[in-house]
């Protein structure tokens, strides 16, 4: 009895832990020309490769990778995009989108886990969302603009000033040196968003759905 009600307490310990593949960030899918540059080496990128701490990912022209973490969150890279993975740790999860459009989904996080991503003007700071993130440059400016379908985003100006949340339905246009304003989706943006719901999440999320 005793052995049974200790087992039971180690098991209420680590039944809110992150799951077993925590840190490991890996590619689901890919189309067309992709790549991982990797300190001095570019690499193919193909399905089931895993990325490290520093690793940047390159979807070059029209191209596509689908990379997800541990049952917690996936996100699809569209075409020409870059992609940095910054943290790998469940605690301090964090990825930077240099340029292009990017996808995103995520479940509900652990109070342990936490995720940020960082752009050249805003870092957003997610729980359990759907949303993509778009930068641009606009004629020399830095431009990243969120949109969230499901969920709620925290998204922090590094210009300074107060933090925006984004509701579910809202979206925000974010230059450098400016204050973050909401706005509605617009129906391009929804139709894009319409991809996230589908996005892969590991190999504790089932099948992958194309």
């Amino acid at each position: 009895m005793r052995r049974a009600a200790l087992l039971a307490s180690i098991a209420l310990l680590f039944a809110g832990a992150a799951p077993a593949s925590a840190g490991d960030v890996r590619l689901v899918k890919t189309r067309g020309d992709v790549v991982i540059l990797r300190g001095e080496k570019l690499l193919t990128a193909s399905s089931g490769m895993r990325c490290r701490r520093g690793d940047q990912v390159l979807t070059r022209g029209p191209a596509e990778a689908d990379l997800a973490w541990g049952g917690l969150w996936g996100c699809r890279m569209l075409d020409s995009t870059i992609l940095s993975v910054t943290g790998t740790d469940p605690a301090s999860m964090a990825v930077r989108l240099e340029k292009g459009f990017m996808l995103f989904r995520f479940r509900r996080l652990p109070p342990d886990c936490a995720f940020n991503l960082d752009t050249p003007t805003a870092i957003a700071a997610v729980r359990g969302t759907q949303f993509a993130v778009r930068v641009t440059d606009e004629g020399g400016r830095n431009r990243a603009t969120f949109a969230v379908l499901k969920g709620k985003l925290r998204v922090e100006p590094k210009s300074g000033g107060k933090p925006l949340p984004l509701r579910a339905g809202e979206a925000s246009d974010v230059f450098a040196g400016e204050a973050p304003k909401p706005r509605l989706l617009t129906a391009a943006e929804r139709a894009d968003l319409a991809q996230a719901g589908r996005l892969s999440l590991g190999a504790s999320d089932g099948a992958y759905d194309a």
